[in-house]
């Protein structure tokens, strides 16, 4: 393969991948949280803990860091 055949692969790859993380819904409800089913909010990724937010009701959580959005969170 020649070193353009080779670039153009990778290229073609990069793109599939961009396209698969593309199809991936952030917006997608987190597996029926219930405020009981939070026993440890670190162990929460930013953007699920966003979602419990926005499903809380809470506003301006959208710049805070994780530490900030468990404090929001637990109230």
């Amino acid at each position: 393969m020649s070193i353009t055949g080779f670039n153009r692969r990778r290229r073609e790859l990069a793109l599939k991948e961009k396209e698969e993380a593309e199809k991936v819904d952030i917006e997608e409800p987190i597996e029926d949280v219930e405020d009981s089913d939070i026993d440890d909010l670190s162990k929460l990724k930013v953007d699920e803990l966003k979602a419990v937010a926005k499903e809380k009701g809470l506003e301006g959580y959208s710049s805070l860091t994780k530490i900030e959005l468990i404090k929001l969170i637990e109230g």
